[in-house]
């Protein structure tokens, strides 16, 4: 590797990296992934990565707060959290979406039969959110959770082994399709309707509109 040159020898690395995350996502998710689409993978991942190591990347977080706050006028807003259960390993999801006005948009409640640790978990979720943004096309968004560990790496990842990698680099892609994402972090007690629906697991999209109102208000 020492004839590679820098680049190279980066490229070579990641690539054996993605060969180890398209076994995860043959085995999380009997997704098959192909040789071209691993190389493919290592060099978007490696242009991400280089990207985040910029001090102004386009990506931008903000102040931790202990509250729920609208966003700003334009944007859409959309908190994210997960949580493990114990009786069966199995973990939740939930995220949901409101305007700058406070009204909900959309929302999501799912229950996962994967064994993973909760910080993965809560990359799922991330993940799932800003798929939802997509899935509407909001272009204005701010992705929220209570996960510091989620967080840092969204804002400042450097790891290229961490547990989480593939789906922050899976986040980060997707963030770079719309006008402005931004990554906000709150503390649990201002992601209490995004816990509340990890823990009400329902089918997508159905309403539970009275507690919905009753935890927003």
């Amino acid at each position: 590797m020492r004839h590679f040159g820098q680049q190279k020898s980066q490229l070579f690395l990641v690539f054996c990296w993605s060969i180890w995350w398209a076994r995860n996502r043959k085995w999380a998710e009997n997704d098959m992934i192909f040789p071209e689409q691993m190389v493919l993978f290592a060099k978007n991942y490696l242009g991400v990565f280089s990207i985040s190591l910029e001090p102004h990347h386009g990506l931008n977080s903000l102040p931790v707060s202990t509250t729920w706050t609208t966003p700003t006028p334009g944007s859409i807003k959309i908190n994210s959290d997960a949580a493990i259960f114990h009786s069966d390993g199995d973990f939740g999801v939930g995220v949901i979406a409101h305007d700058s006005n406070g009204h909900c948009l959309a929302w999501s409640s799912i229950r996962l039969h994967r064994r993973f640790l909760l910080k993965v978990a809560e990359a799922w979720a991330a993940r799932i959110a800003i798929q939802l943004a997509h899935f509407f096309g909001w272009t204005n968004i701010m992705i929220e959770s209570d996960c510091a560990y989620l967080h840092s790496q969204l804002i400042c990842s450097t790891t290229l082994s961490s547990c989480i990698g593939p789906i922050v680099f899976d986040i980060l892609s997707l963030a770079a399709g719309f006008n402005d994402c931004c990554f906000s972090l709150v503390r649990r007690t201002g992601n209490s309707v995004a816990h509340y629906l990890v823990r009400r697991v329902v089918t997508w999209m159905k309403a539970l509109l009275y507690y919905l109102f009753q935890l927003v208000h």
